[in-house]
């Protein structure tokens, strides 16, 4: 299939990297910076061009920027185009196209970094049944997996993926600068990181769930508090997910 591409940032760079790689073409492709453009899709030989200008028949337009710029740029689309988006949070009614699909991957995206596109789940929704056979041509080698999903199961995916990955990426961070203040290095706890992470795959969270909150150890959570009482923020967080562990194992609160 032949397309064109919206976008030059991580997303838009993965999925034409993971498209060309299976036999498809991105015949040209339109940024807000003609400059961030050349400079982020040089390596996939993807030329710049105005969206006036495109003069060659394409499949369809995938529209890869972040959501809050989504729909303004969806509506400089030709309605002759398909549209195809990665949005996990965007309002699919929104989408002003009568031929279009999501094709949303549930993963970090970080521009140049191979990825096992193989490993990757895809939430997809299609208007119509030509627009579901082009996602299942675009997708025939990750076909295992995609996961149809309507636009309330996205969104609460969406918030999901922001528990799981977002929020945990940022707690990840304290934990390594509270060890980095003690001169610490952060081996110390990525042996713990990646065994929870292994066992996840077979076993579910709360199966794992372990700790002093858990346990009801308020000596120990009292002592990591006032560990942290110049750091209120920390304290705060720390504070918070301890008491919602110890709510939902039917402990008491701090």
């Amino acid at each position: 299939m032949k397309f064109a591409v919206i976008g030059s940032g991580n997303v838009a760079w993965h999925y034409c990297k993971m498209w060309q790689q299976n036999g498809h073409e991105c015949l040209f492709g339109f940024s807000r910076s003609e400059d961030n453009f050349k400079k982020n899709m040089s390596d996939l030989g993807i030329p710049y061009m105005e969206t006036s200008e495109w003069n060659e028949p394409i499949d369809f337009v995938l529209i890869a920027v972040p959501d809050e710029h989504l729909i303004a740029a969806a509506q400089t689309v030709s309605s002759e185009f398909p549209i195809v988006y990665p949005s996990g949070s965007t309002d699919w009614n929104l989408i002003d196209s009568n031929n279009k699909a999501v094709l949303w991957g549930i993963y970090s995206f970080i521009h140049h970094r191979e990825i096992d596109y193989h490993q990757v789940p895809f939430s997809w929704e299609a208007s119509n049944d030509q627009m579901t056979e082009m996602v299942m041509e675009l997708m025939q080698p990750f076909k295992d997996q995609l996961v149809l999903t309507n636009q309330t199961q996205r969104t609460k995916a969406h918030m999901a993926a922001v528990f799981s990955n977002n929020f945990v990426s940022t707690l990840y961070q304290i934990a390594f600068d509270i060890l980095e203040e003690e001169q610490l290095p952060p081996q110390l706890i990525i042996a713990t990181i990646q065994q929870l992470a292994e066992k996840l795959k077979t076993e579910s969270p709360k199966s794992l769930q372990t700790g002093p909150a858990k346990r009801n150890d308020l000596t120990t959570l009292k002592k990591h508090i006032a560990l942290l009482e110049n750091q209120p923020q920390k304290e705060t967080i720390y504070r918070l997910m301890s008491n919602y562990i110890l709510e939902k194992y039917g402990h008491p609160k701090l």
